[in-house]
């Protein structure tokens, strides 16, 4: 039997692919939870998004360590919006990656806990990160913008 899409879900994914309302290499800071609604619905929850690069720009100088000028850069890709996405995290405290457990995210977790930006997979939880940490990526960084690319 195959499966039949509603003229409301066909209008959704088509919007979806547009990323309607954003415009390419404009950068989006993440400072409230209406930021990051916006976000999420801009791309979908990040459902079937996957990580395609990751990009760190180091900050580290002779007399001092700092990373406080340190970059990470996650590349998403996703099936459901035709823009790739860059989610660049600053002042970063933990950035966890398990290997054999990068799949396509089913949705992602996102929010704002005191001065801590917390993002990671849907197995990610904030209040039990130590036992989030052989499941899941995830990061925790004090600043997050993100932009749409071509």
């Amino acid at each position: 039997m195959e499966y039949k899409y509603t003229k409301e879900q066909l209008e959704a994914v088509e919007k979806l692919k547009k990323a309607d309302g954003c415009k390419c290499n404009h950068w989006y800071e993440i400072k409230t939870q209406e930021d990051i609604d916006f976000l999420l619905e801009k791309y979908g929850s990040f459902h079937d998004a996957y990580i395609k690069n990751i990009q760190y720009n180091g900050a580290i100088y002779w007399h001092r360590r700092s990373n406080d000028k340190s970059t990470i850069s996650l590349f998403f890709e996703s099936c459901w919006v035709e823009p790739k996405i860059e989610m660049q995290f600053s002042k970063l405290e933990r950035l966890n990656l398990v290997g054999e457990k990068v799949e396509p995210f089913y949705d992602c977790f996102l929010s704002i806990e005191g001065e801590k930006i917390f993002f990671g997979d849907s197995l990610f939880d904030s209040e039990k990160i130590n036992e989030s940490a052989n499941a899941s990526i995830f990061a925790i960084a004090r600043e997050l913008r993100w932009r749409f690319i071509k």
